[in-house]
């Protein structure tokens, strides 16, 4: 409990008034005071002046506590409210930081869902690209099959690898679209060719005779067999959505001397000259070829 200052004065004043009326408590009394009584006042009176020193040190040390006391609680709210301002100061700071960090999260997040979509959008035209190439190859499939039926299987073979590469996922564009461009100038070539073989083939008899072929691009095919008696130059027809070819054999005898004479000019036989071959672009019925294939050879 804290101690009540009390002025020495007001003590003093306090002691007196408590001595006196011990000393004269009424008038009644008062008249029988006896001079030991007297004196025992006086020697009371003296102890407790004695005391009012003690009771000053005892004064002056409370007030110094309590001053000590009021100091130690003024540090410690003035520290407390340093502290205070310290922590909301480092408070501010860090939700700064986090404010900007929460800035640069957002803009990583925004490059990264840019990034994202490109790659996304990339994806989605390689995929494309990927279905376009392999539609272009399948494309060339059935070009090659519609072509003369010369070395057509290899053909076949090279552009059905890339299809099936593509449709499975092993081939990437770079390497598809270099695969395609290959098999479009080999197959390009080979049209612009006009070559000249010597090969078995085998008539519409079923019959295999060695024949000199006559190859004129992609688009015909003559023989003449190597005893120069069997002819034949190749002819079209649609079946459903592809051609189907097969030899008219039939000729009459200028289009087998036609016939005799391209061979002769390729194998430099003969002198280079213009020859107008029995061939065409028109597709036949069946009836047509069947009419022909009957009619016997025109002489």
């Amino acid at each position: 409990m804290p101690l009540v200052k009390i002025p020495r004065n007001a003590f003093c004043t306090l002691l007196g008034a408590v001595v006196l009326s011990l000393l004269f408590p009424g008038v009644s009394h008062a008249q029988g005071v006896t001079a030991n009584e007297a004196a025992t006042l006086q020697a009371e009176i003296s102890r407790l002046q004695a005391e009012l020193p003690r009771l000053d040190a005892e004064i002056r040390k409370t007030d110094s506590l309590r001053n000590s006391e009021k100091a130690l609680q003024e540090k410690i709210l003035t520290g407390r409210g340093q502290e205070r301002q310290k922590r909301e100061e480092e408070i501010a700071s860090l939700e700064a930081r986090l404010r900007e960090s929460g800035l640069k999260t957002d803009a990583e997040k925004r490059k990264t869902a840019a990034v994202d979509n490109s790659i996304e959008e990339l994806q989605a035209r390689e995929k494309a690209v990927i279905q376009r190439l392999t539609r272009l190859t399948a494309d060339f499939e059935q070009q090659i099959r519609n072509s003369v039926p010369f070395e057509r299987e290899d053909r076949l073979a090279r552009a059905a690898s890339l299809r099936k590469d593509l449709e499975a996922g092993r081939s990437s564009v770079e390497e598809a679209f270099g695969r395609l461009k290959a098999l479009y100038r080999d197959e390009i070539r080979f049209g612009d060719e006009v070559a000249l073989l010597s090969k078995p083939i085998i008539r519409n008899t079923g019959e295999t005779v060695n024949a000199q072929l006559l190859r004129i691009g992609n688009q015909w095919l003559v023989y003449a067999d190597e005893e120069g008696k069997a002819f034949g130059v190749l002819q079209r027809r649609l079946r459903g959505d592809s051609l189907d070819y097969s030899w008219r054999e039939n000729l009459s005898f200028a289009e087998r001397e036609a016939v005799r004479t391209a061979l002769d000019v390729k194998g430099s036989k003969k002198p280079p000259r213009l020859v107008t071959l029995p061939l065409s672009l028109s597709l036949r019925s069946d009836a047509e070829i069947r009419a022909e294939n009957n009619g016997g050879n025109r002489e």
